[in-house]
């Protein structure tokens, strides 16, 4: 067992905090950690394993919770969904289910990127593990604001630093040398360089650029709507670097994901609720088009690459793309022949969320989330004030990068989001009744 460089400096940080500090800024911690996927605290020699800081500081922070919510007598079984819980059991029957009918099924497993013969092994368990440890921070979360209240400004100013943080680290792998980053913030077993001419692409302290996508794509939408609401420097500058920093990488992730978000909430003002678009929204869409135009036309080159590059992914061209295309038709195949039951949590890793969690676990664990999913957008989208539109926008756009390029639903910022929604929708305050 090795503690990291960073680990040596931030694992006393977290136990200090745990032991001194109040549980709002554990908090805080655990929410700018949830978007440091690639970065060990502690990493363990010969089998490629690792304690990153989000898995540390998430499972401190559930302790203190739990802890506080029993001195206080206080339960959270009016906040928590019916219909997660219901997930996350069916995720944890189906891992056993390789033992009884694996029929030669050959899959992509997460342990690896070649198509092998389909058995029970260790990575049914972890992956469970690491989405309970998920759930577990969703139910922590909701317990937090139970305890100290949810205020909405202070989550909005985690939500922006986090992402600057995250901005300025993909600055820093930009300028500096790749080892030198890689020793402080990529230095997991599992992150991957994705080399290109001058250097890697820039993935942050994320384990790729589809992954630096996932968490920057849903923050953008939403501090862009909370922008145009209400003005904010911060806000400007972090739309800016955020645009600069995805052209950089050359993720298509990101620039898909505002374009269905765009023509979804067109659809559905045009055409659901027959509205006309408003001076405001025209105003908003030409605003943003126009600072796109800008930083296009800075940088001409990296524009060109990424809309040859999303293009040629649509068509299921080039190797990306057509692994991708490749992928999603093999496992919806294994999908339709285990269609009830799927195959067992954690057998499958493809290239999206949809076809690896259909072949998962099937009908029977695809619904209660898909449900949870769409009854949590149509809530949000009812309120329609302005943090009830940006949560909106968060949850939205992270699950349509889920579902077209990231295979995984355990990154702790999810279910974070999670949290915070189901709190901000069901508090005591509420008469709406939790499922």
């Amino acid at each position: 067992m090795t503690i990291t460089l960073i680990g040596s400096i931030l694992l006393p940080l977290i136990l200090i905090l745990f032991i001194f500090f109040d549980t709002k800024y554990l908090f805080y911690l655990v929410f700018l950690f949830s978007a440091f996927t690639s970065t060990a605290l502690v990493k363990f020699a010969g089998g490629g394993k690792s304690f990153q800081i989000y898995h540390v500081a998430a499972v401190i922070f559930i302790i203190k919770v739990f802890m506080e919510l029993k001195k206080r007598n206080l339960s959270i079984k009016d906040l928590h969904s019916k219909l997660l819980f219901i997930f996350i059991s069916i995720c944890f029957i189906s891992i056993f289910y390789p033992l009884i009918f694996s029929g030669g099924t050959i899959v992509k497993t997460p342990a690896s990127d070649k198509y092998l013969p389909l058995a029970f092994s260790y990575q049914n368990i972890t992956q469970f593990l690491y989405l309970l440890l998920g759930y577990l921070t969703y139910l922590s979360v909701l317990a937090f604001f139970k305890i100290k209240g949810l205020k909405t400004d202070t989550v909005m100013n985690i939500i922006r630093i986090t992402l600057l943080v995250i901005l300025i680290l993909g600055i820093l792998q930009y300028v500096m040398p790749v080892d030198a980053y890689n020793n402080l913030f990529r230095n997991d077993f599992h992150s991957n360089d994705q080399r290109v001419a001058l250097g890697v692409r820039i993935s942050s302290a994320t384990m790729e650029a589809s992954i630096l996508a996932l968490f920057i794509t849903p923050i953008f939408i939403g501090l862009a709507i909370n922008f145009f609401n209400k003005f904010n420097v911060l806000d400007l500058v972090l739309i800016i670097l955020s645009i600069a920093i995805n052209l950089e990488n050359g993720s298509s992730s990101f620039f898909v994901g505002i374009f269905i978000f765009i023509i979804f909430e067109i659809f559905i003002s045009v055409f659901i609720k027959n509205k006309k678009l408003s001076h405001k929204q025209i105003l908003t869409f030409g605003i943003i088009l126009l600072l796109i135009m800008v930083l296009v036309a800075v940088f001409k080159d990296k524009f060109n690459y990424n809309i040859g590059n999303i293009v040629g992914k649509l068509n299921g061209q080039g190797e990306s793309g057509s692994m991708r295309k490749y992928d999603f038709q093999y496992h919806m195949n294994v999908f339709k022949n285990y269609l009830i039951t799927g195959i067992g949590f954690g057998s499958v890793r493809s290239k999206d969320l949809i076809s690896t969690i259909l072949a998962d676990v099937g009908l029977i664990g695809a619904v209660p989330l898909l449900v949870y999913i769409v009854g949590r957008l149509y809530l949000l989208k009812r309120i329609g004030d302005d943090f009830s539109k940006v949560l909106y926008a968060i949850m939205f756009s992270t699950i349509v990068v889920l579902f077209i390029s990231v295979p995984e639903f355990f990154y702790l910022y999810i279910w974070i989001y999670f949290g915070i929604i189901d709190y901000f929708l069901f508090n005591e305050n509420s008469k709406v009744k939790v499922y």
